[in-house]
């Protein structure tokens, strides 16, 4: 079985194939195939697990891009699908990724009219938003130990 397969596998998609590759580390660099030798040992090498039953691919459809409620109020089932968008209809995204949405329009219109320095704060304030999005789903558990105590 494979762990942490979002840090360690990577796939690249060529027409209809699907090309897995697996990260690895080491602490020496590796020669590339004209003999010099990289500042990194990371590589990219095929997977060395037996793929017996073939593979599990996860992946989310999206099969409602604008809805007509608030996806964070409404439950998936009851979700209308709205085929052309008006201003009152909501993009089927969590708040963070939405805001994150309208980072990126502010970014593109103003690379339209030609201001980059507003795109790139648009852009940075993107991404940020990107960021926060991701880290709030990732869980992180602290426990402490109880110091050791004795009587004498």
């Amino acid at each position: 079985m494979s762990w942490d397969v979002e840090k360690y596998w990577f796939y690249r998609k060529k027409g209809r194939k699907i090309n897995l590759y697996k990260l690895h580390r080491t602490s020496s660099p590796v020669p590339d195939n004209q003999g010099r030798f990289a500042d990194k040992g990371d590589t990219f090498i095929y997977p060395d697990e037996n793929i017996e039953n073939g593979l599990r691919i996860e992946y989310t459809a999206f099969n409602k891009p604008f809805v007509s409620e608030d996806p964070e109020t409404t439950s998936e089932s009851s979700l209308t699908e709205v085929t052309s968008p008006k201003e009152s209809s909501h993009i089927n995204l969590n708040r963070m990724l939405s805001l994150a949405c309208v980072d990126y329009i502010k970014a593109m219109m103003a690379e339209r009219s030609g201001d980059i320095q507003t795109k790139e704060y648009y852009m940075r304030a993107f991404y940020k938003k990107l960021a926060d999005n991701q880290s709030n789903e990732k869980r992180i558990f602290v426990s402490n130990s109880q110091p050791i105590m004795s009587v004498r």
